[in-house]
């Protein structure tokens, strides 16, 4: 069977994470080809096995968002001019290159990342192939969002979402379409065979570093939780456009020897990490399924999230295997840390809890929903 899956690029990112362990699972008895927009690095930041083909629509090019924004900012007149005739020929590309490879794809199953994809495979996908759309945004409340998603859906055979709360939302506003909705929850690609010991007081939030993933409110908790108990330290893994914003962040509350901006890590730093870690930390607005959670767990580490993170309560047992706080209340995610972090005997009780529930995401049962789909 020969699987195409459409990618804007293969740089950092849940979707990008997403990308690589269905590759990676598809790949072992099939044909698997990757076709992304960009060429963000040299070689993807996950990893991918090399029988996956991966092709590059345009190599040349890359985003120009920032050089726009900055040439804006500063009113460099013709910088400005230049970024906007860039952005254009980008913006043209990237559909037309899109829409010509579709348009000759001979796969019997089509992937679909991003939701102006799913409008080119629903309007240029091969009729006879399995066309899917799937979705990674929570934004269960922005009806025009909603719309264009379910109408880029039109001629596609199945919708698939990692959030059952999210597809049952979905698939009440789809009674009507021929595209089926399907859930199926994001992969845990690896179970560490090491769990953390839960002895020291610290925190570790993984993810982007982005408005959405609320991270300068993630400052504002650890300022709160560090003001009470002074011995506990923080570590944000990731990177993103808010990375500067963040160490001033840090800088201006005093923070620089306790909160530590660890970057992007490889799977043996990270568990270096991992098991030096008591509780997982998630302060996201919105939140589709939250796999850094479910990779934390995997650790044997309770987290704690807030409820504005609907995926994250898919994840989190409240007061079982971590937390899940109310109404973005700062204070009282602050105690919960500090509390649970000092309760040796509950805190070793959320662990074993969290690990367990991070075994039902092993690949092997997600693969399982999977091959269902497309056999």
């Amino acid at each position: 069977m020969k699987i195409t899956i459409l990618a804007l690029h293969l740089g950092y990112g849940g979707i990008e994470k997403f990308i690589s362990n269905i590759a990676n699972m598809f790949e072992e008895n099939n044909q698997v080809e990757i076709i992304s927009i960009y060429k963000l690095y040299d070689n993807p930041p996950f990893y991918i096995n090399p029988n996956v083909k991966i092709t590059y629509l345009l190599e040349d090019l890359k985003p120009n968002r920032d050089e726009f924004y900055e040439s804006l900012k500063k009113f460099k007149v013709l910088e400005l001019i230049k970024q906007s005739f860039i952005s254009l020929k980008i913006l043209h590309l990237k559909k037309y290159k899109m829409k010509k490879a579709i348009k000759n794809l001979e796969s019997d199953v089509v992937i679909s990342t991003i939701e102006p994809h799913n409008k080119l495979l629903s309007k240029y996908g091969k009729k006879d192939s399995i066309k899917i759309a799937t979705e990674h945004n929570y934004k269960n409340d922005e009806k025009n969002y909603i719309n264009n998603v379910i109408k880029s859906c039109k001629n596609l055979n199945y919708l698939v979402i990692a959030s059952k709360q999210l597809a049952d939302i979905y698939s009440k506003k789809m009674m009507s379409s021929n595209c089926k909705v399907v859930n199926i929850p994001l992969i845990l690609d690896y179970m560490p065979e090491k769990t953390s010991e839960l002895s020291n007081k610290v925190i570790t939030y993984i993810g982007r570093l982005s408005e959405e993933k609320g991270v300068i409110d993630l400052i504002e908790v650890f300022k709160k939780i560090h003001d009470k108990d002074d011995e506990f330290r923080l570590n944000i893994v990731g990177d993103g456009e808010l990375k500067e914003k963040m160490i001033q962040k840090i800088s201006e509350n005093h923070l620089e020897n306790c909160a530590f901006m660890q970057g992007y890590k490889s799977k043996s730093e990270l568990e270096e990490i991992m098991l030096n870690t008591s509780i997982g930390i998630n302060t996201s607005y919105t939140e589709s399924f939250g796999l850094a959670l479910m990779e934390t767990f995997s650790y044997g580490i309770p987290c704690v999230a807030f409820s504005s993170a609907e995926g994250a309560k898919e994840i989190i047992d409240n007061d079982k295997n971590g937390y899940i706080i109310e109404n973005r209340n700062f204070e009282e995610m602050a105690n919960k840390v500090i509390d649970l972090v000092n309760n040796k005997d509950k805190l070793m009780i959320f662990g074993k809890n969290a690990r367990e529930k991070s075994e039902q995401f092993e690949v092997q049962n997600i693969k399982e929903k999977w091959f269902k789909l497309v056999d």
